[in-house]
């Protein structure tokens, strides 16, 4: 079982506490130059969960920190017969939409080499929006939700906000901007 992520913090504790399996049960692969327990422990809390389901299995971790490292990581996956990956990790407007770009390419390599390729699914629900554009009164303005032509958040002090915007198809004439108001 392969364990993709970006971050595997906390890894040596999780072994310690018999939480994670043991080096001798686990092959470590490093894709991004920096020190492997870094980046955060969602790696480290995925492996926990998959490891409370098949403990016996034999584990290969790898730390990544882009799609390239993701397409190398998936060939390393098929060099060393990796049966099933775990892939917990969104990959924003890398082609989602129609099946191109790097990581979906990745995703399908593994898959046509018969491994089992489990990606995140629900990470972000609710923190997103997906749909066509709407514009009942015709004035090139986007209604979220019937004739709301704004989409309202609250940011608390110190807290930051990405946007991304990606089309579902090519399009020459549609241009679209995103504006940002603070209110008060």
């Amino acid at each position: 079982i392969a364990i993709i992520d970006i971050g595997f913090d906390f890894l040596t504790e999780a072994r310690i506490s018999g939480n994670a399996p043991t080096n001798a049960n686990t092959e470590i692969f490093n894709f991004t130059g920096t020190t492997f327990e870094s980046g955060g422990g969602h790696g480290t809390a995925c492996l926990e969960t998959i490891f409370d389901h098949a403990p016996n299995a034999r584990y290969f971790l790898m730390k990544v920190n882009s799609s390239t490292d993701l397409a190398a990581a998936v060939q390393a996956c098929i060099t060393n017969n990796v049966d099933i990956i775990s892939h917990s990790l969104a990959w924003f407007n890398t082609g989602w939409d129609d099946n191109s770009g790097v990581v979906c390419a990745a995703a399908a390599e593994a898959a046509q080499h018969g491994i089992l390729f489990f990606t995140a699914a629900g990470n972000y629900n609710g923190d997103h929006w997906q749909g066509n554009f709407s514009d009942g009164n015709n004035n090139n303005w986007h209604n979220w939700s019937g004739n709301d032509e704004q989409n309202n958040f609250t940011l608390v002090a110190g807290e930051t906000v990405e946007f991304s915007l990606q089309w579902n198809g090519p399009s020459t004439a549609n241009h679209y901007d995103i504006y940002l108001y603070e209110a008060g």
